[in-house]
């Protein structure tokens, strides 16, 4: 839970440092004097507002959801990524600040200065493709938050009165000033006693790293490091023999340094890789080390070559582990040891959250789905590629969310995917299971429904569910309230033509032939929120916006025989996001009404080469944002003056010319992408109430 904690607060803590720089004036002018996209730091700042809004929910559902840790753990990578970016922008603003005030003192030759400014000048193209790049994976973060059901919940202050884990941290990262860095590890005079480190050489090989995270606690029980990729050995001396809470679960390390298993006082190591041979550590070493709680990754179990030290680790016995990850880093000649080693490293029925990657055997011992394991919550199975069957997971009355993926032998799930004793007619396979998700099973062809449904329906909770394959007795169940179907190119029809009502968010991706539902029924789902079509149901020619009560967001793209926009009914829509782009199809929306569209706040419309008509009477006045390309659509919309004066930010891409801005008075942000031929701006029709002008990827406009 502390760990969590630690995570949890660097990440909030990272956003909101991202967020202040992009915000900061200084760090902004610098970007638009360097000709970097200035209207991407916007874009990102908003995303990063509605990321930092559902951490909080993030945080409390990776526990019991494994999709959300993986969202988790990748939008950490992601922000770590937007840093560096920010980082090295940064650093170049102060470096020219110094060179322009060494040039102002005949200090550095001009022959010196026009070499680096050429330098700069390259460097800033490719950090706009860069930023470009962080900012659309960012934005397709936050658009998985509404599929995974992440909310914006308030902050939450803890407070512990436990001492066993943290009384007050140092974190140090990417920190310039070494004598700074110096009084933050020295902090603690007990600490550098222990350690027994020359601290300035060790300061030195801290700043030589790329990363650098350290925290140290007044506890003097607890040491984090990430990235001291091959140090560890030198910084876990014998003299740490009182440690009890060591986290290396970022240090790139593949082997233990030997000294580990000296620490018998430890409670919490995050990881544990097993050596090679008598290169490092064998499995059988995790005896040593009897007091282990929380979370523990074995990792590099390929690594096994006698079973018998699997026994010798007597996971069994240790009561206090409530997440166990077990990881084979790469395949496995011997099937059946993978499964011996599998079989004795059976947990404790205490266990709260099992991960299992890369099991190379061909089935799963008897443990793993057992009815005794009566507490575990979240489960996942991932690239476990020879095992044709699945263990009988829904007879773990406790588990909420479970995850499978990667199993390309599966060929068919059937009976024993529900229970070892299939003819009990009072059992419910899968009593409290909420989440569920296949993923890359591309063998996969049958789903066979339990036997004797009618009394005992299995997953009577559900509310997600993401599969290559849908069967009848889930999506007859009123509980689902998220469904993402992606990657099945043969599905045509949903099972008995309907969806469960209870939907409130929906999410199809590349399955080319599935067809649209029909006008009539889509009326019924008044709980549907967001609708996502991506690269999906070819055959939709025509899409009925009116069909759904409380759609709030729509996302369209890929439909190429899509050619109209149909209102059914003349009441006011719910519609607040819109974006629909590359239908090369779609000719009108003039069926729509532009005052039924008064909820809607964000559009796009991009690369819809055939679009002749829009809503009429044009937009309405509540919209804010708008991204639109190409010459027609865009110079119409301007020349008859169909958007809402009260516009605030406009992007537009894919344009020769543009003229008819001057009647946006409220416009703040101007955004011009990827116009290769336009020339000139029409500087005495900009509004005098724009604040920002983007502009990226229009060579022929950034000469002038």
């Amino acid at each position: 839970m502390a760990a969590a904690m630690v995570g949890q607060a660097f990440l909030s803590a990272s956003v909101q440092t991202l967020i202040d720089r992009i915000t900061s004036s200084e760090f902004r002018d610098f970007l638009a004097n360097r000709k970097l996209n200035v209207s991407l730091l916007d874009e990102m700042k908003t995303t990063l507002l509605m990321l930092n809004a559902v951490l909080n929910d993030a945080e409390e559902k990776q526990i019991t959801d494994p999709a959300v840790k993986q969202w988790l753990d990748e939008l950490k990578d992601v922000v770590l990524d937007a840093e560096d970016l920010l980082d090295k922008i940064n650093t170049d603003s102060l470096r020219c600040k110094i060179e322009q005030d060494s040039a102002d003192k005949n200090v550095v030759p001009n022959k010196v200065m026009s070499f680096l400014s050429s330098s700069f000048s390259q460097l800033y193209w490719g950090m706009n493709s860069k930023l470009e790049a962080i900012t659309r994976r960012l934005n397709n973060f936050a658009k998985q938050k509404d599929i995974l059901g992440l909310k914006s919940v308030s902050l939450k202050i803890h407070k512990t009165t436990t001492t066993s884990f943290v009384n007050e941290s140092v974190v140090v990262g990417r920190e310039d000033d070494k004598e700074k860095l110096l009084n933050m590890l020295l902090s603690e005079e007990d600490a550098r006693q222990k350690m027994e480190l020359e601290a300035d050489h060790y300061v030195n090989e801290l700043l030589s790293r790329s990363l650098i995270q350290v925290h140290e606690h007044y506890s003097e029980e607890t040491l984090i490091m990430h990235d001291l990729i091959n140090d560890l050995a030198k910084v876990v001396s014998g003299n740490l023999t009182h440690l009890r809470y060591l986290d290396i679960s970022e240090t790139g390390l593949k082997d233990m340094p030997m000294q580990i298993s000296k620490m018998q006082n430890l409670q919490s190591l995050t990881c544990f890789f097993v050596g090679r041979h008598q290169d490092g550590l064998r499995v059988s070493e995790l005896k040593k080390i009897p007091h282990l709680q929380g979370k523990l990754s074995v990792l590099n179990l390929q690594n096994v070559v006698d079973s018998m030290d699997a026994v010798k680790a007597d996971l069994k016995s240790r009561q206090q582990i409530e997440e166990l990850e077990l990881e084979w880093g790469s395949d496995t000649q011997d099937s059946q040891l993978t499964r011996d080693v599998l079989d004795k490293l059976q947990p404790s029925t205490n266990l709260r959250g099992l991960n299992i990657k890369c099991n190379g055997g061909t089935s799963f011992p008897n443990w793993v789905g057992d009815s005794s394991l009566s507490y575990i919550t979240y489960l996942c199975i991932s690239d476990s590629n020879y095992c044709f069957s699945l263990p009988p997971f829904g007879q773990l009355l406790s588990l909420k969310s479970l995850s499978i993926s990667g199993m390309k032998s599966m060929q068919t799930i059937g009976q024993e995917f529900y229970c070892s004793n299939v003819g009990s007619s009072s059992f419910h396979p899968f009593p409290s299971l909420e989440y569920l998700k296949f993923h890359d099973m591309p063998n996969w062809e049958e789903w066979l429904p339990i036997e004797g449904e009618g009394e005992n329906l299995p997953f009577p909770r559900l509310r997600t569910l993401s599969l290559q394959c849908l069967p009848r007795m889930i999506l007859r169940g009123n509980f689902l309230t998220g469904l993402g179907i992606s990657d099945i190119p043969s599905l045509m029809c949903f099972p008995n033509n309907s969806l469960p009502t209870s939907l409130t968010s929906l999410q199809i991706e590349n399955c080319e032939k599935l067809e649209f539902l029909p006008q009539e029924v889509w009326l019924n789902y008044t709980s549907l929120e967001t609708l996502f079509i991506l690269n999906s149901c070819h055959s939709l020619a025509s899409f009925p916006l009116g069909c759904f009560p409380q759609l709030k967001s729509l996302f369209i793209r890929d439909c190429p025989n899509l050619e109209f926009f149909t209102q059914v009914e003349e009441s006011a829509l719910t519609l607040e996001s819109f974006y629909i782009s590359e239908c090369k199809s779609l000719k009108s929306m003039s069926q729509v009404q532009s005052n039924s569209l008064l909820a809607l706040t964000d559009l796009t419309l991009g690369s819809l080469p055939n679009l002749e008509s829009l809503p009429q009477g044009g937009f309405p006045c509540n919209l804010r944002s708008i991204t639109i390309g190409g010459d027609d659509i865009i110079n119409k919309l301007l020349n008859q003056r169909l958007l809402p004066a009260s516009l605030e930010d406009l992007t537009v891409h894919d344009l020769s010319y543009l003229k008819g801005l001057q009647y946006l008075t409220s416009l703040k942000e101007l955004g011009i992408e990827d116009c290769s031929n336009l020339e000139s701006l029409p500087e005495d029709e900009l509004p005098s109430s724009l604040l920002a002008l983007g502009i990226l990827w229009c060579p022929k406009l950034e000469e002038r």
